[in-house]
């Protein structure tokens, strides 16, 4: 399958590969002939006469002369006649029909060409066959420069002018804007933070944003900034003023304090300070694959009653007896296609939810949230798209479709591996892929859970299959923010939605809307965190001494599924394998009675061991020694040292230590052979 973004930008790339360049459409409408409409952009690219979907804005609501945040980046080659389809169409309230208003189809090259690189459309239909003007598109574009600069700024504001409203009680609301400039007078909206009420000196929440998309890497471009009033639909502005690049590099150490000035009265209304001024070089999630990241899978699948009774024929989970796929194996097969690609071992961990289940070794007589569907509590993995689909299809004997439909369990089950994964220093970061019809009926509870879940690995891609609506799953996506139920707003964006049926016949799309998000989830948990990626050849390459993936904080709910109960997956006395890119685990041996530290430790009896993995490279082991000592503070590294080192075919390393006079070897194993320690 092809994984690019787009297929007909690859075609042009493979011509003309010297001449490209990457260039920003701003978009804009004005006098839309709607009644407060929710309106959004879709950008469509011409291949071999056809139109294929590139990319879309957001949906701005209720709003006829809407000014789009998110810009469009398409590959400009100079000497090719690039065709291009906007269409401007108006969404319904819950997001899930739409309707072209009118449509525009040009060249690249018009509007690279156009005086000052700006283009006003016509927008027209043609309801019985007479033509009928509904609006505006304007379109301005500008070359990338591209940087990996990310600045961190935290804004706020004081001494703010706000009146009251006539019938008001108390202060109005207040958001903060900013805008980059793209021509000598024109500025177009690239964020907005979230509302303020009842105060005059509101503190927003910490924005991080490439310095591309502020000034496009211009150290000395203006930056607009806006308080606004906001008041129902409309908003007015309170006091607005600039600031450059270069202003934020000369105060990173201290703060950059500017007046709010009314654009019409030009009067002082407020001060806007900028602190915690950070501006850094952005990792890329490249950056991080190269110097050991390894995504893995989980999954869970909605069992609820409201996909249908699977034997009918128009069930999401229907048996067809022509070997055809099912909704939901469509969905599973699409996007699993794409997700195993990242995950190196391809063992997935499989759940169920919203179904009582009867396996032999897993049953419940009330509904469960969480359980797994191979029937084996202690051996939730299945192998790569075989398993996956092959587990799917046997598991419906053991299943009796349900409800309610909670995804919390499944939610705080990942959050379980993303923790421990996280406290163990592992280089792990889950993706928990949830399908679902679209019914939820734990909303808060859910976005509790993904609020807690912005400081772990974890990333959550929701697919809804079916047609049903997804109103409630675009809240989860979290776009215009998630609170939980006390006040708190997520810290990071670490949810995606996908409606699979808008893209099952576009592999490429599906590919492109499934994983855009990913990326830079990854990047952002990585910077909140000050993980900063390193050299492959400078690190502790086997990243799993921190995780050996026994699964024993996994935890089982009970029948009614919202109070889990503990039960260990593998067998706390048997050592497990560990998941690893290297597909070997590692044995622990005995080091001391009493001072050796039991980090992943099976068993605590009076001979503790010692767990250590590496490549045959000394300064593993040290890595290795110095982290348990991290995580033990009984445990002195100082009194082990690394006396031989040795080299086997298969390239992984033994290497004895001392202390004391007295030595123990570490020696590896793979998943075929056990290991024999050497004294």
């Amino acid at each position: 399958m092809d994984k690019s973004n787009n297929s007909s930008k690859n075609h042009l790339n493979s011509f003309y590969p010297d001449e490209r360049e990457h260039v920003e459409l701003f978009v804009s409408c004005r006098e839309i002939k709607r009644h407060s409409p929710n309106i959004q952009v879709k950008l469509y690219t011409e291949k071999n006469g056809q139109y294929e979907f590139d990319s879309e804005t957001e949906v701005i609501k209720q709003n006829v002369n809407p000014n789009f945040m998110t810009s469009l980046i398409v590959d400009y080659f100079f000497s090719v006649k690039q065709i291009l389809k906007f269409e401007v169409v108006e969404v319904s309230k819950s997001e899930v029909k739409q309707v072209v208003l009118g449509e525009i189809i040009t060249t690249l090259g018009e509007i690279v060409g156009a005086r000052n690189q700006t283009v006003t459309y016509e927008l027209t239909t043609k309801p019985h066959n007479k033509v009928e003007l509904i609006g505006k598109l304007i379109v301005r574009v500008e070359k990338v420069n591209y940087t990996s600069h990310l600045s961190n700024l935290t804004f706020r504001a004081e001494e703010l002018k706000l009146h009251k409203g006539l019938f008001s009680k108390g202060l109005p609301e207040v958001a903060l804007r900013l805008y980059r400039r793209i021509a000598d007078t024109e500025y177009n909206i690239i964020y907005q933070s979230e509302k303020k009420s009842k105060t005059d000196a509101p503190r927003w929440r910490r924005v991080s944003m490439k310095t591309q998309k502020m000034c496009n890497g211009e150290s000395d471009r203006p930056i607009k900034v806006e308080v606004i009033r906001c008041s129902g639909k409309t908003y007015s502005t309170v006091g607005e003023c600039y600031f450059t690049l270069e202003q934020l590099t000369q105060h990173q150490n201290s703060e950059l304090i500017l007046d709010l000035i009314h654009p019409k009265s030009n009067k002082k209304q407020g001060v806007l300070h900028i602190e915690d001024i950070e501006l850094v070089e952005k990792p890329h999630f490249l950056d991080y694959l190269r110097s050991g990241l390894q995504l893995n899978l989980m999954i869970g699948i909605d069992f609820t009653s409201s996909n249908g009774d699977p034997s009918s024929h128009d069930s999401l989970h229907a048996h067809h007896k022509d070997g055809s796929y099912n909704e939901y194996q469509k969905a599973i097969k699409g996007v699993c296609d794409i997700l195993l690609n990242y995950d190196t071992d391809k063992r997935v961990l499989m759940f169920g939810f919203g179904g009582i289940t009867s396996f032999p070794n897993f049953s419940t007589k009330l509904t469960s949230q969480c359980f797994p569907l191979t029937g084996d509590p202690k051996n939730p993995w299945v192998e790569g798209i075989e398993g996956i689909m092959e587990t799917y299809k046997k598991c419906f004997e053991y299943i009796e479709l349900a409800s309610p439909t909670y995804f919390e369990p499944i939610l705080r089950q990942a959050m379980r591996i993303a923790k421990k994964n996280k406290d163990a220093g592992s280089e792990e970061y889950t993706i928990l892929l949830i399908l679902t019809d679209g019914k939820c009926h734990d909303m808060q509870d859910s976005i509790n859970a993904i609020i807690e879940s912005c400081y772990l690995p974890l990333s959550v891609i929701i697919v809804g299959v079916g047609n049903e609506d997804f109103t409630r799953m675009k809240i989860l996506d979290g776009d215009d923010g998630l609170i939980n139920d006390e006040g708190r707003e997520a810290e990071r964006d670490l949810v995606q939605f996908v409606p699979f049926l808008e893209y099952e016949n576009n592999p490429d799309l599906l590919a492109k809307h499934v994983l855009e998000e990913i990326p830079e989830q990854v990047v952002e948990y990585m910077i909140s965190q000050k993980i900063v990626p390193q050299g492959i050849d400078d690190k502790f390459s086997s990243r799993l001494l921190t995780n050996l993936m026994t699964m024993d904080d996994y935890e089982v709910p009970n029948e009614t599924a919202r109070e889990p109960i503990e039960e260990r997956l593998i067998d706390p006395e048997t050592p497990g394998t560990t998941k690893s890119s290297h597909a070997r685990y590692f044995q622990s041996v005995e080091v001391d009675q009493t001072e050796a530290v039991i980090f992943k430790s099976h068993r605590r009896s009076q001979s503790s061991t010692v767990t250590l993995v590496g490549l045959g490279d000394p300064k593993h082991f040290t890595r290795a020694l110095s982290f348990m000592k991290k995580n033990n503070n009984k445990f002195d590294p100082s009194k082990y040292s690394c006396t031989n080192n040795q080299n086997p075919p298969s390239g992984i390393g033994s290497m004895i230590f001392n202390k004391k006079g007295k030595s123990a070897s570490i020696t590896s194993e793979t998943t075929d052979s056990k290991s024999t320690p050497k004294s």
